[in-house]
This record gives C-alpha cells, sequence and structure tokens, in this order.
C-alpha cells in the first residue's frame, strides 16, 4: 500500500488498499469502498463467515449507516434552523410518531400538529392572544389559471370498504373551482360541494364568487315547533325559520327575534278549536288587515312572511286546510 496517513485498527484491516491517502478503517478486515480512494471511513467486523458493516463514510463527510439507527434521547442539529431532514433528491419514505406525536413549526414552535390516538390530527396556534388562530392555505403551482381550473380539493373516501366498486369510490368533496381566466383584476372562483349516490362524488351545490348559491336539488329547511307561553309565542327568525304552532292558548305571535333584511319565514298554525291567535304589530298584511285565523280543530293556517328591514310583510297565505287526510 503506497498511501498516506491511513488509520487502520483490526486484524487485516485495510488489507485491499493499494493507495489513497488519510482513510479510517477500523474492524476485522475492514475495508474501505474504494481500494485506491481518499478519506474513507469504514466500521465494521467480519467473523470468518459474515461481513458485518455498521457505518461507512465518504471524502465529502457523508455518513451512511445500514441499518437501524437507535436514538436514547433526540437528534438534533448542530445550529438553531442549521440542517435538513432528507434533501430535494434524496426523501425518506415514511415518518412515524407514536400516539399523541407532535409536529412542532416555527422558532417559538407556536402552531403544533397533535395526533390524538384513535381518533385524527388537531392544528393548533398555542398562542393565547387574539389573531392566533392557525390557518391552512391550499396554493395551487398552475401558472395560468383558466377556467375550470381546480385550486384546491378535499375528498372523503372509504378505500378499504370491502363491498368494492361505488363503495370504495370518493363518496363527497369540496373543490375550489375557477369561474374563468385569472388576470390582474380577476381571481373569481366557485366552491364547488361533491356528493355521492352511486357513484364517484359529482356537484350537488355551488356557491359562486358573486354569493350565489345553487343547488342541484330541493333546498330543505327542517319544520320546528314555537310554543306560547303566558299568552305569547316567541319566535326566533334565524334559528326557526320554517316553525309550526299548535295553540293551546289564546295567544299572540310576538315579534320575531334575529330578524335579517330580505328573509323570509313561514308559520304552520295547527288549531285545537277553543283558542284564537293574534299578531304582534310588525306583521304587516294585505290591505293593512289581519287574516281571520280558522281556530277550528283539526284545520290549518300557513302563513309567508318577508322581512324588509322595518316590518315583516305577508306575501303568502293558505287557509283552513285539513291537517290530515
Amino acid at each position: 500500500m503506497s498511501g498516506s496517513y491511513n488509520t487502520l485498527l483490526g486484524f487485516r484491516a485495510g488489507d485491499s488498499l493499494t493507495s489513497g491517502d488519510a482513510n479510517v478503517l477500523i474492524g476485522t478486515s475492514a475495508e474501505a469502498a474504494s481500494a485506491t480512494g481518499d478519506r474513507q471511513l469504514t466500521i465494521g467486523t467480519y467473523d470468518g463467515t459474515t461481513t458485518t458493516t455498521w457505518i461507512t463514510g465518504d471524502s465529502s463527510g457523508n455518513l451512511t449507516f445500514a441499518a437501524t439507527v437507535s436514538a436514547a434521547t433526540a437528534f438534533v442539529p448542530d445550529a438553531q434552523d442549521g440542517a435538513a431532514l432528507g434533501t430535494s433528491s434524496l426523501q425518506f419514505s415514511d415518518l412515524f410518531l407514536a400516539d399523541g406525536g407532535v409536529l412542532s413549526f416555527g422558532d417559538d414552535n407556536e402552531i403544533t400538529l397533535t395526533h390524538t390516538a384513535d381518533d385524527g390530527l388537531v392544528l393548533k396556534h398555542v398562542g393565547t392572544g387574539d389573531g392566533k388562530e392557525p390557518s391552512l392555505t391550499f396554493q395551487a403551482g398552475d401558472n395560468d389559471i383558466a377556467v375550470d381550473d381546480v385550486l384546491g380539493s378535499i375528498f372523503f373516501q372509504a378505500p378499504d370498504e370491502g363491498a368494492g366498486t361505488d363503495a370504495i369510490l370518493v363518496a363527497a368533496g369540496i373543490e375550489a373551482v375557477s369561474e374563468g381566466n385569472f388576470s390582474a383584476s380577476n381571481n373569481a372562483t366557485k366552491l364547488s360541494f361533491k356528493t355521492a349516490a352511486s357513484e364517484a362524488a359529482t356537484e350537488k351545490m355551488a356557491l359562486s364568487s358573486t354569493g350565489v348559491l345553487t343547488v342541484n336539488g330541493a333546498a330543505n329547511v327542517p319544520q320546528q315547533a314555537i310554543t306560547s307561553s303566558s299568552n305569547a309565542v316567541a319566535w326566533d327568525a334565524s334559528a326557526k325559520p320554517n316553525a309550526y304552532h299548535l295553540t293551546t292558548e289564546n295567544t299572540t305571535i310576538s315579534a320575531p327575534t334575529n330578524a335579517v333584511e330580505g328573509a323570509f319565514i313561514c308559520l304552520e298554525l295547527n288549531h285545537d278549536g277553543t283558542t284564537t291567535v293574534a299578531w304582534n304589530a310588525i306583521f304587516n298584511f294585505a290591505a293593512d288587515t289581519a287574516p281571520t285565523t280558522t281556530d277550528t280543530n283539526a284545520k290549518t293556517d300557513i302563513l309567508v312572511f318577508r322581512y324588509n328591514g322595518a316590518i315583516w310583510q305577508e306575501v303568502g297565505r293558505t287557509l283552513n286546510i285539513p291537517d290530515s287526510i
């Protein structure tokens, strides 16, 4: 061997070296990757049958561990923000974290992504003041957005469902979709809400860039009861826009709370035949005259109102309807 500054420790360590300088070979029969290379590291051994190599290193200082590396406490960079995990061309394949594992982001660890055992993930901003909420931004790398381009998607699926076929298709999703070519003065985008019945999810509802909500099917507003207490019916127009009242006493329909200009509300009156219904003055009727409610057992009256910002204006009524066949 003609090389210099080589460190050879172990029985027959470095026997294959023919030249090369400053190699470090430790262990029985430890050999370098190249018989003529410089500044190589090998730590290993040979038992007469099997060669085991634990660590190798190249002339740039890169180390390679042949198998699993264990740490009793932590792996840390040499300085704050001083090292990367993997590179743009050498990526790790998988990352495994235990129950309750936390990914912390930022010099102050202010954003955390925490595993909740057997449940999911929690994204949190740990700050306690105003404006300390977390945010998640979907960014499309497309530099020429055209109409119908998708900017981002969230999909829901059960790919392991044993029934297969339709059962494993995307069942629901939300997408941001461009409504036109983006420009310096335009980024019009709609939100597309997709659901499935026996298919891959397709758009069933869309919210346009101008706030127009388009629903492919019926828009159902559940009917909810409002009751009378001390001869007055309280009605929250926001919580119960489609209401019904079964009369139990002589009563007055009070001024609805949480009224919003332009809102519509509907009331079904089911009469017991012994009570009467009156109206708060905020309700305005055709010809400025309140209807004479049926007040007959097993009969129903239905009235619809629109709020103009000051009063509830009657826009429709149907009286004296049987409440069953």
